[in-house]
Order: C-alpha cells, then structure tokens, then sequence
C-alpha cells in the first residue's frame, strides 16, 4: 500500500538520504548511489528516466535549486517549506517475505513494476497552486513531478521496495520554456493514495499469478496462498 508524509527539514533531509536512500538497495551491491529518477518533471530538467540519482543532484532540488542551471525552480523559498514529500509503497507482508527471506527475485521486479505503475498514475493529480496578482487563485493539475524511486530490503520487517517521488515541483501551465516550476499541492496527491495503492495492488497480483503464485484476499488487500499468518 501507499503511505506519504511531508519532509520540512534539510539537514534531516540530507541525513535521510546518506543513511537510508542510499544504502540497502537491492541491486545496488554495494554501490553508493542507488536510485533512479522517475517522473515528466524529472525530464523537463534534463534528469532522464532510470538514470541514477546521485547525492549532489538530490541535495541540489532539495535546496530548490534546477540541477543544470543552479537557477531557483520555484518563484518563493519559504523557510520552512517542504523539501520534499516522501511517498512509501509497501507490499504485504508474505510478498516481503517470499522477497527477502527466501530470496525470490521475481517478486522484487514484479514488486517495482508494479509501484511504477501506481506511481505513474498517482502523477496524474499532481496539482500546484496558481497565484494571479498576489491572490491564489485555484489549484490546477500539471500531471508531473520530479522524482527518484529507491529499492529497499532493509525495515523494520522485510519488504522488498520503497519508493519515493522527491522534489514537490510541478512545472505549471505556460512556464516550462523559463525553467520556473510550481510547489505542489499536496492534499490533490494524497487524496489519490487510496486509488494507487489499488493499481499497485492489481498490478501486483497480476504479476505474481503469472510466475506462479496464488493469493488469497486479506484485511490489507491480499497475501500469498501458503504463507501461514503467525
């Protein structure tokens, strides 16, 4: 399922991302940097899909800063803004298990198809706030934000992936060509965590009946025939 929280702090922000983000990916054997950008924001800034993010870009959009240009993304850099929100997909817990205890890495890659997907769907609400003439003036969908999945093993019980949409900027109507981007709006998102978490679900289910696996329904959706409760 899908979870999401704000992250307002930036040196807790850099910490997040040198202790967790980047360490304990499943593929990653050993390297420091591990994730990939995902997201049309993403490509408007010339970080291409799937390429690796690196330290120095994360921190840089973290700073609200265009990572080719170091120009301002967003027109205000409020103190106190959010840095970034932080949205989680984790799968049931006899996926993680099957995953990570008994090393089954078709369920890893079925598990990050499947996120892609809710991701993809989840952009579809980004939304941003408008202001004309210092007065808002509604929120608008733009349908893309910046940002870089991560693939985890490592939690407090094991679970194959967790993914994370980064820098709130949704490049709004009209102000691609000049590079300025838009906070997002984040209840529009949030709102819409229900329905992805329902598109990860399908996609996962799909995926692992085809490698052979059955499933049964469950109060969190659904969990692997077989795989007793306790």
């Amino acid at each position: 399922m899908f979870s999401g929280i704000p992250q307002k702090n930036r040196q807790a922000a850099e910490t997040y991302f040198d202790e967790h983000l980047s360490h304990n990916d499943y593929y990653s054997q050993g390297q420091k940097e591990c994730g990939q950008w995902i997201g049309v924001g993403a490509e408007m800034l010339g970080l291409k899909s799937g390429e690796v993010v690196t330290r120095e870009t994360f921190l840089k959009l973290c700073d609200n800063r265009n990572p080719t240009t170091d120009l301002q993304l967003t027109p205000q850099n409020f103190k106190g803004r959010r840095i970034f929100f932080d949205f989680t997909c984790s799968p049931p817990k006899s996926v993680s298990i099957l995953a990570v205890t008994m090393d089954d890495r078709r369920i890893v890659e079925a598990h990050r198809e499947a996120s892609t997907i809710a991701i993809q769907e989840l952009e579809q609400f980004a939304a941003a706030r408008i202001r004309k003439g210092g007065i808002e003036d509604r929120d608008r969908i733009t349908g893309n934000v910046v940002g870089a999945a991560f693939v985890h093993t490592t939690s407090t019980r094991p679970r194959p992936a967790t993914a994370y949409p980064l820098r709130p900027v949704s490049t709004a109507p009209g102000t691609r060509r000049s590079g300025v981007g838009r906070p997002c709006k984040p209840a529009i998102c949030f709102g819409a965590v229900n329905y992805a978490t329902e598109v990860y679900r399908n996609e996962l289910v799909k995926r692992l009946h085809e490698i052979g696996y059955q499933t049964r329904k469950a109060a969190n959706g659904f969990e692997i025939e077989g795989i007793n409760p306790s």
